[in-house]
């Protein structure tokens, strides 16, 4: 099963890359001063990007296959894409050249599938 990797989007990557040379600007200008010495907007604009990092820990890109090029190993729940049906995304397997959804009812129409995000399960936390 392939594992989706996890993409920074352009302007999290920009901000982070101003902040490193803010800070490397201002270390340049006053090399003998202590890192508690930069300004409130680097520091500010450096919470912001390590917010925006922490918030992409919990997405999940889903990397949709195409049947005609990429089939899901047999019996493994996935979802699936049938633009044509009253649910367009939902949960299946496929298992000797067919389709099945979740209730174990013939799919037809299957034109993408995906693996099942890993959501609440890769949650190491106590629930309250």
């Amino acid at each position: 099963m392939s594992t989706p990797a996890t993409t920074i989007p352009d302007d999290v990557l920009q901000q982070l890359i101003a902040w490193v040379r803010g800070f490397l600007q201002h270390r340049h200008e006053q090399p003998d001063s202590e890192p508690r010495t930069l300004s409130l907007d680097l520091w500010t604009g450096f919470q912001l990007a390590l917010t925006e990092l922490w918030s992409l820990r919990q997405r999940e890109l889903i990397d949709w296959h195409d049947v005609t090029d990429q089939l899901p190993d047999a019996d493994i729940t996935v979802l699936v894409c049938t633009p044509a049906s009253g649910e367009p995304v939902w949960l299946g397997w496929f298992d000797d050249g067919d389709w099945y959804e979740i209730g174990g009812g013939s799919i037809t129409g299957v034109l993408r599938w995906a693996h099942l995000p890993a959501g609440t399960i890769a949650d190491t936390r106590t629930p309250s």
